[in-house]
């Protein structure tokens, strides 16, 4: 007898299943062969309807169970792995064990953190000390390596300054990482006010997470000049 499941790898999500064949050389006798199995321990990533033995009918050379993956949109919660194999058979079972005897199905997690990004305050004045901190924040920590965030920064001017530049790093085990909008102190009369904005750029491919909400921030109340 052998085994194979097909396919090995699946993501949780919805219909994904991987069929898992018995074979036998030649077909079963009158009343069936029962094959032993080890079954995949139990997990709430997956279901299996593969037990402790599997029936191959009369006259049939195989039979099947499955592995289905548990569909979820949790982010970040890894992969795991299936593994069934066929169990030693009893001395007076009427086969034996060819190859292969075991197949590992993996569950792949598909499901992308998401980030946003906001400012705090909301409104700043020409003077000293007038400093926006910005906050990019992941629903989940950063992987290991940590996560790269692409920005589209404000567009540079003579009032204000920012540390925000193209991209941000989330370190690795962390869920936000911080740059800054600075107000360039003045005291010139009547020089008007500047709406600053950062927003998150579209995701590289592969990057590894997804645009959540608020995406962009605005320094809603314009800078505002105090110049007398």
């Amino acid at each position: 007898a052998t085994l194979q499941c097909t396919p090995t790898d699946l993501v949780d999500s919805a219909g994904q299943v991987a069929n898992c064949t018995v074979t036998i050389n030649q077909p079963a006798p009158l009343g069936g062969l029962s094959i032993a199995l080890t079954p995949p321990p139990a997990n709430s990533r997956y279901t299996t309807t593969c037990g402790s033995a599997i029936s191959v009918a009369a006259g049939e050379t195989s039979a099947s169970c499955s592995i289905t993956a548990t569909a979820n949109t949790v982010p970040a919660d890894g992969d795991v792995s299936a593994t069934l194999q066929l169990a030693t058979p009893d001395a007076m079972a009427d086969y034996v064990l060819g190859t292969p005897i075991a197949a590992t199905v993996t569950v792949r997690n598909d499901d992308l953190p998401s980030v946003g990004v906001s400012c705090t305050p909301n409104s700043l004045v020409d003077a000293d000390s007038q400093v926006a901190v910005c906050t990019i924040t992941s629903d989940v920590p950063a992987p290991v390596g940590g996560m790269t965030i692409r920005l589209t920064s404000p567009i540079s001017g003579p009032r204000f300054s920012t540390t925000c530049g193209n991209s941000a790093v989330i370190e690795a085990g962390a869920s936000s990482t911080t740059c800054t909008i600075t107000a360039t102190p003045n005291t010139v009369v009547g020089d008007g006010d500047v709406t600053v904005s950062l927003a998150l750029a579209t995701p590289a491919t592969g990057a590894g997470y997804q645009l959540g909400t608020p995406n962009q921030a605005a320094l809603a109340t314009p800078l505002k000049s105090i110049g007398l």
